[in-house]
Order: C-alpha cells, then sequence, then structure tokens
C-alpha cells in the first residue's frame, strides 16, 4: 500500500495532475464521484476503473459527456 499523500483531503482524495491533466485519485472512486464533479466541474470524463457502472450513471445524471474506456477485455465470439 501506498503512502497517504499530504494533501489528501479527508476521505484520502488527492488532486494532482498526470499528463497536462487533472487527476483525482481515492480508494473509493465511485463515493467520491459527487465531490470530484463540484469541484473540477468536467466538460467530459472518461471513467476507467474500479466500479464503473456508479460512476457513469452519476456523470450521465449531471449531464457530463462520458466515455468509459474498457481495458483488458476479453471478446470471445
Amino acid at each position: 500500500m501506498r503512502p497517504r499523500a499530504k494533501d489528501a483531503d479527508d476521505d484520502g482524495m488527492v488532486r494532482d495532475d498526470y499528463g497536462g491533466h487533472p487527476v483525482f485519485r481515492v480508494r473509493h472512486p465511485h463515493g467520491a464521484i459527487s465531490d470530484v464533479i463540484e469541484e473540477f466541474k468536467p466538460d467530459v470524463a472518461v471513467a476507467s476503473v474500479g466500479l464503473i457502472h456508479p460512476i457513469v450513471v452519476v456523470l450521465l445524471r449531471e449531464r457530463i459527456p462520458t466515455a468509459v474506456y474498457f481495458r483488458d477485455l476479453e471478446f470471445r465470439d
């Protein structure tokens, strides 16, 4: 387990930058998505990890255009 960042908020959420884009990191992203939306006010979002469905539901409810990035996905015939 990585050490907790010094700038983490009470819920352990940390905002940093990666590749010139803001990134929010939290242990349970599905429980923090509303806080991220409120703080960042995104124009679009990409859901790519964790429990994607509850995250996408909140994003779409807030009318934020959303893409889902599936990785390590196997297609079967």
